[in-house]
């Protein structure tokens, strides 16, 4: 999905509703249906205690039109809905106007012109400005966003956290500390960009049918994979199918301190419908994982990691498989060096992570492969990397090598060979916890073993990880990868009735 300024979404929503392709009203009725839906799917992760009546807070245009029709949706579901308002229905103009006047008489409505007191149980829902505030947040919107801001409930706001600008992402003055955005039509460069992030929390994308004759003939900023736009990856499976069609996934990893990253990373690709994974990893570690991966124990130094001889060894496993990860538990010992070596010369497509990638930063000759080569770096080794191949970005590493460059992060961007970037909408902080990157790797091994289109399978492999952490049942203090690789067959479920 394209990545759009607001500046940009205001001409094509114009557009659009003026040439007659689809009426305003009809566009705000799908903006607070999906984003009503999203907020229940949002809702039922939390303990029910804490979405007992939903709060929907509207302003005067049109993003308190939206917040209308998800009142309306909220209510017909049977939930327990007030509306705090700064204006009076009748003061509302145009499609706003027409979708508040749908409201059930019995809903709680209250004016609201300052500070608001909400109730211990309240989900609150922004939808007080959007994308169309182009100065500071005055009166009575300060002090409301200030009062939200200060409650102890969890926030969803539409479109875009009120207060926060849509095209550069700078906090104008206040804004509303969302947990999560529910952005409407395309993201806004302003969910990216500076503050922009930190307000936005979790972010879904609401796809609402601009045409896309009329999008492709605006600027875009950017390609966002959103989480509807998985659906397609995900396609039925022959039904006399076998394993070796599936892709067959070898693991390189451990250390004697980092003994479960490999099994972490193996685990991931089974359960992301890899045929076949084994795991080679030093003597040194002891052994964990499925009873379905193929365990295979190598020579280790008295340090723990793997000795020379391992790469000698490891040549006898290569044959026939589709994808290698290589990297997890891995320490960045010259030792390691040689497995690496042997590695990266071979055929396979490779996803390094980890301490891989601090060898490769020290060893340039081993990233110039003719097979797909994906790094997964996040901030910190990004760095690591740049200063030891003098390169200035991501994208200059990608396009110098010819390889995928995945920099991990809250919105994390996956650079091209071609010289594009990705960003991935999915995902939360709960994925801030050990060996989440380790699942990550293992999920990208399985999709471009039974995916050839490698854009489309590491795209989709990100985004799938992201909602794992989302979904997580253990919440965000809580959760730890293992508990990610037990979501990846509930996620994967989820977008397709073929998985």
């Amino acid at each position: 999905m394209r990545i759009i300024t607001s500046d940009t979404m205001r001409s094509i929503d114009h557009k659009t509703i003026s040439e007659g392709h689809v009426e305003g009203r009809i566009l705000m009725e799908r903006a607070g249906v999906g984003a009503a839906k999203e907020i229940l799917r949002y809702s039922s992760l939390l303990n029910q205690n804490f979405s007992q009546r939903f709060v929907i807070v509207c302003g005067k245009g049109n993003n308190g039109g939206d917040g209308y029709v998800i009142a309306k949706y909220l209510s017909d579901q049977g939930k327990e809905v007030a509306i705090f308002s700064v204006c009076k229905v009748e003061d509302l103009k145009g499609d706003a106007l027409h979708h508040a006047k749908l409201i059930p008489d019995e809903l709680d409505f209250e004016l609201v012109d300052g500070e608001v007191s909400f109730q211990t149980g309240d989900f609150i829902v922004d939808c007080l400005l959007g994308t169309g505030l182009s100065s500071d947040v005055k009166d009575p919107y300060y002090s409301i966003i200030k009062s939200i801001n200060e409650s102890p409930c969890p926030v969803a706001s539409l479109d875009i956290a009120s207060g926060l600008n849509g095209n550069d992402g700078k906090v104008q003055g206040i804004a509303v500390k969302a947990d999560i955005t529910l952005t409407v039509g395309f993201p806004k460069t302003g969910l990216l960009k500076n503050e922009g992030p930190e307000y936005t929390g979790r972010l879904k994308c609401i796809d609402i049918g601009f045409p896309e004759e009329i999008a492709a003939e605006f600027p875009m900023e950017g390609e966002m994979i959103c989480e509807h736009e998985l659906r397609k990856v995900f396609q039925r499976r022959h039904a006399s199918s076998h394993k070796y069609q599936f892709g067959n996934v070898l693991v390189v990893g451990g250390s004697k301190n980092y003994g479960g990253a490999p099994f972490l990373a193996s685990s991931a690709a089974a359960r992301s419908g890899a045929g076949m994974v084994s795991v080679i990893y030093p003597q040194s570690v002891h052994s964990s994982g499925p009873s379905s991966l193929i365990k295979i124990p190598m020579p280790s130094t008295e340090q723990g990691v793997f000795s020379k001889k391992a790469a000698l060894e490891i040549r006898n496993y290569l044959n026939k498989k589709d994808a290698l990860v290589i990297g997890p538990g891995m320490v960045g010992e010259p030792e390691e060096l040689f497995i690496l070596e042997t590695a990266m010369k071979s055929e396979i497509p490779v996803v390094a992570d980890a301490g891989a990638l601090s060898l490769l930063a020290a060893n340039e000759i081993l990233l110039k492969r003719e097979t797909l080569t994906v790094l997964t770096p996040h901030t910190g080794e990004l760095k690591k990397l740049l200063k030891g191949l003098n390169l200035e970005s991501a994208k200059d590493l990608a396009e110098k090598f010819e390889i995928y460059v995945l920099v991990k992060g809250q919105f994390s961007e996956l650079y091209t060979p071609e010289g594009e970037c990705i960003t991935n909408s999915t995902g939360c902080n709960a994925l801030a916890t050990a060996g989440s990157g380790d699942v990550l790797a293992g999920i990208i091994a399985a999709f471009i073993s039974w995916n050839q289109d490698f854009k489309e399978a590491i795209s989709a492999a990100i985004a799938v990880h992201g909602l794992c952490g989302e979904a997580s049942p253990n919440g965000v203090y809580s959760s730890i990868a293992d508990d990610f690789i037990e979501g990846i067959p509930k996620v994967l479920k989820s977008l397709s009735p073929y998985c």
